[in-house]
């Protein structure tokens, strides 16, 4: 009886650790042509661009769309590579007076998962699974000790935040928080 239960344990045990070893559904890694947590990446596209926005802490980089009317910001954490971008993002308007044009000159910005502003929370759904918790018109997803994201990702926080207005996303933000 007591190698049974012993046996039970160890199986529950192994599911655990592999369940715990998965990307969660909603961990979606970058944005257009940019990876987060990838200084390659960052550095092909922002290598000429200067850190034209201005924070407390650590300057960032902000963009607009070809057309002006979509803005990203991309944030970089204190002691990383100012080309490892950890947090992304975007809302409608030209954002922030400092704000250029994004360097591929691209007309939306769309994370690798398809998610860009106008969807709908259906779409965000679809695509990312139930969010963590709801507030309001803002859907939340959040992962704390992911194994998976901390043996890729060397971070231990990942988050995303879609806020709605009259069923269409209108600005969303998402990344690896800060330590």
């Amino acid at each position: 009886m007591p190698t049974k239960i012993i046996i039970v344990l160890l199986v529950f045990a192994a599911h655990l650790t592999l369940e715990a070893g998965e990307a969660p559904k909603f961990l979606d890694t970058g944005i257009n042509e940019l990876k987060l947590e990838n200084a390659n990446s960052g550095k092909s596209l922002l290598s000429e661009m200067p850190l034209n926005c201005k924070a407390v802490v650590v300057d960032y980089y902000c963009f607009f769309n070809k057309d002006e009317t979509q803005n990203i910001e991309l944030n970089w954490h204190p002691g990383s590579n100012r080309f490892t971008i950890s947090e992304v993002t975007v809302k409608y308007g030209k954002g922030d007076k400092s704000s250029i044009n994004y360097p591929s000159n691209t007309s939306e910005f769309m994370t690798i998962k398809g998610i860009k502003l106008g969807v709908s929370p259906s779409y965000l759904k679809n695509k990312l699974g139930e969010p963590t918790s709801i507030n309001a018109n803002v859907y939340y997803y959040r992962a704390e000790s992911n194994q998976y994201i901390f043996e890729e990702y060397n971070m231990p926080i990942y988050y995303g935040q879609y806020k709605f207005e009259n069923e269409a996303l209108i600005e969303f933000r998402f990344g690896f928080e800060y330590p």
